[in-house]
Parts: C-alpha cells; sequence; structure tokens
C-alpha cells in the first residue's frame, strides 16, 4: 500500500536499526520469568498455574525475538542479530531459525492468502479453522478445544509427520516459491541451524544434570512451553489474518492489528506483536518503532478506518470494537456457506 510522500517520508525515518532494543527486550524477558519462578518458591504452589501463564507468554515473547530477527531487524550488527534469533529466542523455546525463515519470510510473507503456497494459512486449513459450521461449532472447535491444546499438538505431530516423510523420501513435499526453492542455500544453513540447535541443547542438557536442576526445569520451562504457550500462540496467531486473508487480495484489508489494553496487552502484546498490519505493510520496521509507524500511518484516512474496527484480542477496544477473536468467528460463520473444501496441507520448513 502506498501512502502520501509526506506519510512515507516520515515512515522511512523509522526504518533504522540498532544493537540494544532487542537485548533490553530480551533481558526483561527474562527478568519477567526470573521473578515469576522466584515468586512460586516464595508465596507458595498456589501460585504456580500463575507463573505457567507468565512464563508461557514470555517464551512467546521469545518467538517474537526470533521473528523479527529473521526478518533481519533485531540489530544492526549481522552477527548479533543471528544470535538473538538463535541461542537467545529460537532454541530455548525447542525452534530453529532458518526453517522459520524459510518458512515465513520467504513463503508467508510474498505468498500471503495463497491457500497452496501460505504455510500460515495450509496450517488452518489442516486445523480445521476453515471448514465451516454455526457459531456453536465453530466456538467449539477454536476457542474451546485449544485451550485443551488438542489442535496445537495434532498440528504439531503431523509437522513431525511429514518432515520424517520428506526426510526419508516418501510423501508429497511442499512446493515452494522458485526465489525459496535455492535448495543449497537453504540447506546448508538449516543444517548448520541444526547442529547449533543439538550442541546448545546438549549444554543445557548437562548442565541439568550436572546440578540437579532437571525437575525445576520441567516446571518452569516444559510445561509452560507444553501448555501456555501452544495457547496463547493459537489465538494470537489465529486473530492475524483469520478469515480475510480468504475473503480479499487488498494489502490493508488481509492483517487485523488489535489494541489490547492493560494484562491481555501486558500478556500477549509483547515486543510489538499487536502491531501485525503495521509489519505486513513494511517488515523493515524494527519492532521498538512499530508505535510510531501505526500513529503516523492514521494520518491516511483509509488506514485510520481500517484500524479502527479493530478491538483487543479477547476484550473489546477502547470504543467498543468487537474483540479479534470475536471478529474471526463473526467472519467464518458468514464465510461458511461460500468455502471450498480445505486441502491437508502443513506448514514447510
Amino acid at each position: 500500500m502506498r501512502f502520501k510522500s509526506s506519510v512515507d517520508a516520515q515512515l522511512q525515518s523509522l526504518n533504522k536499526l540498532d544493537n540494544w532494543h532487542a537485548l533490553l527486550g530480551w533481558s526483561a524477558d527474562v527478568a519477567i520469568i526470573a521473578v515469576a519462578v522466584v515468586a512460586v518458591h516464595y508465596l507458595g504452589w498456589w501460585s504456580y498455574p500463575l507463573a505457567v501463564i507468565v512464563i508461557g507468554t514470555r517464551q512467546r515473547a521469545l518467538l517474537n525475538l526470533r521473528h523479527w530477527s529473521a526478518h533481519r531487524i533485531a540489530a544492526k550488527n549481522s552477527t548479533l542479530n543471528l544470535v538473538i534469533g538463535t541461542v537467545l529466542s529460537a532454541y530455548p523455546i525447542l525452534g530453529r531459525h532458518y526453517g522459520f525463515k524459510r518458512s515465513h519470510v520467504a513463503t508467508h510473507h510474498p505468498r500471503l492468502g495463497d491457500a497452496d503456497l501460505d504455510p500460515d494459512l495450509r496450517r488452518f486449513i489442516a486445523d480445521g479453522v476453515y471448514d465451516g459450521g454455526d457459531r456453536k461449532q465453530l466456538t467449539r472447535r477454536l476457542l474451546i478445544r485449544p485451550l485443551l491444546c488438542l489442535p496445537i499438538w495434532a498440528e504439531r505431530v503431523r509437522g513431525w509427520g511429514q518432515k520424517y516423510r520428506n526426510r526419508k523420501g516418501s510423501g508429497e513435499a511442499v512446493t515452494l516459491p522458485a526465489p525459496v526453492n535455492r535448495n543449497l542455500y537453504w540447506e546448508r544453513r538449516m543444517r548448520l541451524d541444526r547442529m547449533a540447535f543439538l550442541c546448545f541443547w546438549s549444554i543445557v542438557a548437562g548442565t541439568l544434570v550436572l546440578t540437579g536442576n532437571f525437575e525445576q526445569f520441567v516446571l518452569f520451562w516444559l510445561v509452560p512451553y507444553a501448555t501456555a504457550f501452544p495457547v496463547i500462540g493459537w489465538f494470537i496467531e489465529l486473530s492475524e489474518h483469520t478469515p480475510m486473508m480468504m475473503t480479499t487480495k487488498s494489502e490493508l484489508h488481509m492483517t487485523r492489528n488489535k489494541h489490547s489494553r492493560g494484562i491481555e496487552k501486558f500478556l500477549t502484546g509483547i515486543h510489538a506483536d499487536q502491531y501485525h498490519l503495521d509489519h505486513h505493510l513494511d517488515p523493515r520496521t524494527p519492532y521498538w518503532n512499530l508505535p510510531k509507524a501505526h500513529i503516523i500511518r492514521r494520518q491516511d484516512p483509509s488506514y485510520a478506518e481500517v484500524d479502527d474496527t479493530f478491538g483487543g484480542l479477547f476484550t473489546r477496544g477502547p470504543n467498543g470494537q468487537p474483540a479479534a477473536i470475536s471478529q474471526v468467528i463473526d467472519g467464518l460463520v458468514e464465510l461458511a456457506p461460500v468455502l471450498p473444501a480445505p486441502s491437508p496441507g502443513v506448514a514447510a520448513g
């Protein structure tokens, strides 16, 4: 989307990187996780469920830092950017950098809304988001079942199975656009990424064995990772493009911002996670400047009109706008009669 020259000039001035914002954000995430752990030991185990939620949302924050690193906008220094996107963020949440970069940056962004090539859309189709149904059925499938982690872990198992079949030479591999199918480029980096990932977790495992902290690791890292982290991620990612990317190809109308406030923003808006429309309009803007970019874009009447329709993730917006999850269900109810049959694709990378 093109804005008038005065708006574009202001936006361009925000596309400048530094080497401290992301490190400060990461340090804050680690500090909050540490406070949550200490609080349980001091306040008692009644506070453990709250700690699981807080830690799970900070694991989501690490995923966000990996995301910004994949776009090469976490740090000005390229080596530091890669460290932030691997050792400091992706590896601790059992993820890798280049597989995500290949899937998200090289495929999702340029192929947004393509049911054959957009890995995010393919994942939601496979998870039954676009299967249709009335409001009650959609609420049960998209709100209640995810709270039990059912579609999330089903998707992960399906993804692991697809990767295993592709590695063994059986099963249909996902075909990616030509620029992404530079196999030597991606395979070399993904192989190094995999080796670094294994080294990282070998060191972690050895440290846990030597210090006798495996039980603490399970309680304060793996349990949040298996519960709060995927659940909050499901709702955030569901709200980003659903169902707009199936109803329009307008760049301005395919993505949703969220105007969360208070505790909801603290838990779900970490590292500018709520400015998803602004991110898609210009992926070069570092996350710490997205709030400023958002304010500048609101000078454009068309952008402001769209942005004024967004609420929070689960809560209404400042002017009573419906929550994003409500908009998702309402949109899917209207869309259901005209949807094609879902295909069984899985996310690439």
